[in-house]
């Protein structure tokens, strides 16, 4: 697996669900990279939020361990 990942929800997504699948019990995110603005970096952030937490039954970000196991 890489050590990052970048695309739209879409085109990121079958990482997450081998991520998923490993069983790994948590994920460490970063949004702001470079010369992003803090505009486009709280898009990622909403993007994941509406797009990719869903998918996976995650309501809360601090709960990402326990949907792994579920």
């Amino acid at each position: 697996m890489p050590g990052y990942v970048v695309g739209t929800p879409e085109t990121v997504k079958p990482y997450f669900d081998e991520y998923m699948s490993t069983g790994a019990n948590y994920m460490v995110l970063s949004f702001q990279w470079g010369n992003l603005s803090h505009a486009q970096a709280m898009r990622s952030i909403r993007l994941f939020r509406q797009h990719l937490m869903p998918h996976y039954a995650l309501a809360d970000p601090f709960v990402f361990a326990q949907a792994a196991v579920a």
